[in-house]
Formats: structure tokens, C-alpha cells, sequence
């Protein structure tokens, strides 16, 4: 037996089914910005902030988004003036890994509207702004889709879902989709163009054009499900009622970048992608989202208001990499602290957030180190716990975790096709995919395919005291940077920084094919040190052999450097610590040219850049003094690295082979991170 399909809705079908159901809008789960309530108390006992926390940056995004708007108007009002006005047609999409604040973006950009841009034309700034305000900005989750939707045409499902969300906060009494499918629509469909009419004549607005700004989210969830065709269908049909002057905007929003833009294009549909870059947030960014919350309520001249975060703090903000859902987790437990800290109590409760616990935080606890420090480590438990799947993820990907560690420590640029590891081979979107890296557009760039790689720094930390050496053979060093970042140890965190950086340009160039596995490696003086301005950046020659060993005995004069080359030249590594207190370089690499580190700790100028003060010039001729210590044990052809605390000076000049390392390039040379927890290590262990 042979059911055939029920037949299409029409326009007054549909609005006959859907009027007995339909009244005024219910309160919605509070998914506005904070600034709408009066008092951030209202916030305790609730077990999710998320929803909360102030919208901050993006204001380039914002703007591209409106341009995109702007041009997908200008096609969709006058088709004819475009020879192919499909191919004119530009899907603005955000992508990436999961915790970017992609699908808050896509909700919430346009409250931004200082952030618009001056040349959007009235007519759009209207449109959009009557949209937001009748409902018709909506999101769509790919997740949400049933069994039973597949069994339909993409459009019809995919409209069937877009008129529920549209119109669940105004049914009553409150249905589920599957109960909007079988109980309002008795499993009937309609076309796409006939359900964007009943959304407007059920949300009517105030402007002659009607807008729909929709938000297609979690299209990755159709990928992991097989459904490639079903989402190519989707596009293609919204493609279809923009041509027949429907004002529809689509903002896609996913994990999976390559695998959405090659949809978009063989969809059939003409259409392409233009990705909106979401970097994460600045540390300044995270401090504006914990000072608006602490302060909501209270007036510009309030005393209760808590101006400045202290930086202790700071730092922690900037170790934990500002992650959205990172930061959401990080607010969470300065509310956690603070509660039990004011009640004193041993333990803590974190069921629910307490506004009045994150204040008292803020107030009293903020400025101790030693609380900041369980702060974060709470957080990180929290987050480990919370997102296991990022520590199951790692786990299962061993292998490249130091090559991605090198690659967000250094800045370093890549492209989703990028290509790691060493036994097996996998790309940079595949990790992408995965959640394991976050990748950041770069500005002035013409390649768009180029981006920053980021780890979040919780992660970095977590990572470089955590790995055993014996699962990646290869690369000792990860071991050497958790015994380097001890107070007593700054050079050793020095000369482990360059064999880093060593290991991962090998790596690169024998994968690329430049050289082959065992052979000497070679690089550039400037990917291995901040160069001064026409400072010569020579070639350098390396063995492939990655750690760091003390030297067997104390190296001081030029004796016991020909002891040293004739005990060890054939050592089983090309770097070296020196003994301590001996009347030479710290430490130093068998590379060709040689090169030699001394490291010159100054608490004081420590102390004073975390309290956001400039730190001591320089000592003058210190380079010069430390330098002959190399220069009398005639080692031969060389560069001496000086690595200090303090401030450069512009008042002396160096050799061509002297390289200095101070408190303005220092995060050029060890990354941001890495910048941050040595300067922090020296003053705290």
C-alpha cells in the first residue's frame, strides 16, 4: 500500500492551522544583554550566566556583516541590474571551533548599532532594525532537525523548522517541534516563499520591506549526519526566494569551515561564502564583560563600583586565553570563591551563580595571588570536567600537540590545508573540526586563507607541564619547559624556547620536502630571535638532535671550552646548560654559527610592568660585559643572546652577532603566553 504525500499548505491553509494557537508573545528565557535589568542580583541562583555577560568587540565583524547585508539587498531588490545575480550572492559566514561566541554573534551583532558602519543605506538600517524588533531575526539549528524532516524536500523541512521558531514563544500553551509538527501542522508542509509570508503577516513590522534575517546554525551537525545534500538543498532554496525579492538574509554559522564553503558552492544555488573571522577575545575584552557585570545597576558615581582589575588577575585572564565559554566558566567560579570565602566556608558550592559572591571576589579577593591562583585552577578543573571531550580530543592526537603548541606560542601563520605530523598526517581544518584549535583571520592581509592559530593559554599551560616525554620521543623539551618555568631556572626556559623552535621548522621542512629525515636542518637568524632594525639575518645550521642537557662539568674559561668540545662534540643533543655560577654564558647551542645565552632576572622590573609601570632601563654596557665573557674563551664565530627584564635602551649600540631580549620584544621571542607566565614565575614560583 502506497501513501501518498499530503499536499502543500497554501497561504490560507496555513494561517487557518496555525491562528487557534498563536497569541501574544511569552516571556522568552533571557537571552538579551544585561543592561536591560536593573540589578545584577537578579542574576544569583541562576545555574547559566551565559546568556547575560555583555556583548563586547567585534565591532569590524559587525560592520562586515551590515556591508554584506547591504550588498545582498542591493541584489535581491534589483536583480535585473546584475547580469548573474546568483553569483553575485556572498553567504556572510562564521566558522570554527566551538566556544568563539559564533552563534551569539550571529543573535546579537545587530544591537551593535554604533558598530554599522556610515554607509548603510537608510532603507537597510530600518529594515533590520524593524526585523530585530517584530521577531524575525530567528535561528535555525541543524541539530533540531528529526528523522521526519528528512523524509521531506530540504525546503519544506527546513521551513517547517523555521516557522516553529519563529513562532514558539507566542504558541500556546507551549509545544515541542515534534508537537508543532504533528499536533498544529498534522505532518502537513509548505513552500519556503509561502511560510516567509505567514512569519510576516504574523510578525508585522513598521517598514514597507519586509526583512528575515536567519541564522542557519550548527551546519556541521548535517555533515556528522550524512546530510550534505540536505543542507546543498537548504542553500540552494534560500538562494531561490532572494531572486524572487524576498529579503532574506542568511548568516551561516558551523565548526566545519571547509566542508561549509565546498556545500555552499556545489549546492548549485551560484552562491558563495565570504567568512566573518571571529578572533578571540582580548584580555581587555574579558575585563569589560567582568566589570559590566559587577556594576550592573549602580550609577556612574556609585561607590559600591568596582573600577579595575588587579593584576593578578590580569594575568589569570590572560593564562586562561579569552574563550567565551571559557570566560563564562572563569566568572563563574570568582562568584564560587567569593560566596564561600564571605561565608566562610571550606568548601565550595557551585551550583548556582551568586552575583553577590562574584562582587565580594571582586572586592576582597582579587589582589591575592594565592586566591587568583585557586581561581584558575578551579577553572581549569571545571573546564576539564565540563568539556572532557577537549582532553579526549588531545589525548587521541598526541603526536601534533607540540608542532600546534609552537605554531599559537609563535604566531606562527597557517592555512586550514596546512599539514602536521610525523607518522601519520592530518590538516589544520581536520583539528579545527576537532576543537582543538582556534584559527583568527589576519588583517591587511589580500590571502584570507592565511590565520593565526590559538590554543587557548590554559591549554598551553596545561600541555607543557603535562605531556610525558616518553609518548613523544622526539621532543624532550615539553618537560624542559615545566622544570624551566621555576624562578631559579630563566635561562633554561630561554635556550628551551629556540630548540622549540628549531624542532618545529625541522619538522616543517622535512614534511615539505626541503630536507630529508636525519639530515642537518637549517633557518634564519629572524625565525628564532627579534632582530633590531638592518640587523643581518644570517643563515643557521643545525643538527636534528632536540634537548637540553647540562653540561658535565662547570665551563668559565677557554680551557675548559676545548675540554667541552672534545668530551661532548658528538653529544647527543645541541643545546646546553651551563653549571651554575660559572663566569660564562648560561647556556648555549652547537648550531653553526654558535650561539650563546646569558639571562639577566630583575625582580624589580618584574614587579613594576605587573603593576602596569615601566620597567628599569637597562643597565649601559651590560651586553658589552656579558658578551666578553664568551668573546675571551675564544669560541670562535658566534651570537651572544642577552635575555633580561628590564627596558631596552636607545642610547648604545651593538655588535652584529648581539642579540637583545628585553621587556618590549620579549613577546615576540617567547609568545604571549609563555611571555606572561615566566614574568610571572620569577616573582611567585
Amino acid at each position: 500500500l502506497i501513501i501518498s504525500p499530503l499536499p502543500d499548505l497554501n497561504l490560507e491553509e496555513l494561517l487557518l492551522l496555525l491562528r487557534p494557537h498563536v497569541g501574544g508573545v511569552r516571556l522568552k528565557p533571557l537571552r538579551d544583554s544585561l543592561p536591560q535589568l536593573e540589578n545584577g542580583d537578579i542574576l544569583s541562583n541562576t545555574p547559566d550566566i551565559s546568556a547575560h555577560l555583555k556583548f563586547v568587540d567585534r565591532d569590524k565583524e559587525v560592520e562586515q556583516l551590515m556591508e554584506s547585508i547591504t550588498e545582498l539587498y542591493a541584489i535581491i531588490k534589483n536583480p535585473e541590474d546584475f547580469q548573474e545575480p546568483r553569483k553575485q550572492i556572498r553567504f556572510p559566514t562564521a566558522v570554527g571551533t566551538a566556544g568563539k561566541g559564533k552563534t551569539t554573534f550571529a543573535r546579537r551583532a545587530f544591537e551593535k548599532l554604533d558598530s554599522w558602519g556610515s554607509n548603510i543605506p537608510i532603507e537597510v538600517r530600518d529594515g533590520v532594525i524593524d526585523c530585530c524588533e517584530a521577531g524575525r531575526s530567528l535561528r535555525v539549528s541543524c541539530e533540531s532537525f528529526v528523522d521526519d524532516d528528512f523524509d521531506k524536500r530540504p525546503e519544506r523541512a527546513f521551513g517547517r523548522l523555521l516557522l516553529y521558531e519563529a513562532l514558539k514563544y507566542r504558541i500556546e500553551p507551549k509545544v515541542t517541534y515534534r508537537e508543532f509538527i504533528t499536533n498544529i501542522l498534522h505532518r502537513r508542509t509548505a513552500a519556503l516563499n509561502i511560510i516567509l509570508n505567514v512569519i510576516g503577516e504574523l510578525l508585522p513590522g513598521n517598514t514597507d520591506a519586509v526583512f528575515y534575517i536567519i541564522n542557519v546554525d550548527e551546519t556541521n551537525s548535517l555533515f556528522s549526519r550524512k546530510k550534505d545534500i540536505f543542507l546543498k538543498e537548504i542553500l540552494k532554496s534560500l538562494v531561490d526566494v532572494m531572486l524572487e525579492n524576498y529579503f532574506v538574509f542568511p548568516i551561516l554559522t558551523g565548526t566545519h569551515a571547509i566542508d561549509l564553503f565546498s556545500a555552499v558552492v556545489s549546492s548549485g544555488s551560484g552562491a558563495r561564502t565570504i567568512e566573518i573571522n571571529l578572533p578571540l577575545l582580548k584580555v581587555d575584552h574579558a575585563e569589560e564583560v567582568i566589570l559590566d557585570l559587577a556594576n550592573r545597576g549602580l550609577g556612574p558615581y556609585s561607590r559600591e563600583r568596582i573600577l579595575e582589575i588587579s593584576s593578578y588577575l590580569r594575568q589569570k585572564i590572560e593564562i586562561l586565553g579569552v574563550v567565551c565559554r571559557f570566560l563564562e566558566v572563569f566568572i563563574y567560579q570568582m562568584s564560587v570563591i567569593g560566596w564561600s570565602t564571605m561565608h566562610h566556608h571550606e568548601t565550595f558550592d557551585d551550583q548556582t551563580f551568586q552575583w553577590e559572591g562574584f562582587c565580594y571576589f571582586l572586592r576582597y579577593c582579587q589582589h591575592d595571588p594565592a586566591r587568583c591562583q585557586t581561581l584558575i585552577d578551579r577553572t581549569s578543573e571545571v573546564i576539564n570536567s565540563k568539556y572532557q571531550h577537549y582532553g579526549d580530543v588531545y589525548k587521541d592526537h598526541l603526536e601534533f600537540i607540540p608542532e600546534l603548541v609552537a605554531y599559537s606560542m609563535f604566531n606562527w601563520h597557517v592555512k586550514r590545508n596546512t599539514m602536521l605530523g610525523k607518522r601519520k598526517h592530518i590538516t589544520i581544518a581536520e583539528l579545527e573540526n576537532k576543537g582543538i584549535v582556534f584559527l583568527e583571520g589576519l588583517e591587511g592581509l589580500e590571502n584570507r586563507e592565511e590565520k593565526r592559530l590559538k590554543i587557548p593559554g590554559i591549554t598551553v599551560s596545561r600541555l607543557s607541564k603535562g605531556l610525558n616525554p616518553s609518548v613523544l620521543p622526539d621532543i624532550k623539551l615539553l618537560r624542559t619547559l615545566d622544570h624551566a618555568l621555576s624562578p631559579d631556572q630563566n635561562e633554561l626556559l630561554t635556550i628551551s624556547i629556540v630548540v622549540f623552535r628549531l624542532w618545529t621548522i625541522y619538522r616543517n621542512s622535512v614534511r615539505n620536502g626541503f630536507i630529508k629525515e636525519g639530515k642537518n636542518g637549517t633557518c634564519n637568524l629572524s625565525d628564532l630571535f627579534p632582530l633590531r632594525e638592518n640587523q643581518d639575518d644570517v643563515k643557521i645550521e643545525f643538527e636534528p638532535r632536540f634537548s637540553v642537557l647540562d653540561t658535565p662539568f662547570r665551563i668559565g674559561c677557554e680551557a675548559d671550552w676545548i675540554k667541552f668540545k672534545q668530551k661532548c662534540g658528538m653529544s647527543e643533543c645541541i643545546a646546553f646548560q651551563n653549571l651554575e655560577k660559572a663566569p660564562f654564558a648560561d647556556a648555549f647551542l652547537l648550531t653553526q654559527p654558535l650561539i650563546f645565552f646569558q639571562s639577566k632576572q630583575e625582580l624589580t622590573s618584574c614587579r613594576k610592568e605587573i603593576d602596569d609601570r615601566s620597567p628599569n632601563i637597562l643597565k649601559k654596557g651590560l651586553v658589552k660585559t656579558e658578551h666578553a665573557k664568551v668573546v675571551d674563551a675564544a669560541v670562535g664565530e658566534h651570537f651572544f643572546v642577552l635575555d633580561t627584564d628590564a627596558h631596552a635602551r636607545d642610547d648604545e649600540k651593538y655588535n652584529h652577532n648581539e642579540i637583545v631580549v628585553t621587556s618590549d620584544n620579549r613577546r615576540e621571542f617567547l609568545g604571549d603566553v609563555m611571555a606572561q607566565i615566566k614574568m610571572y614565575s620569577v616573582l611567585y614560583g
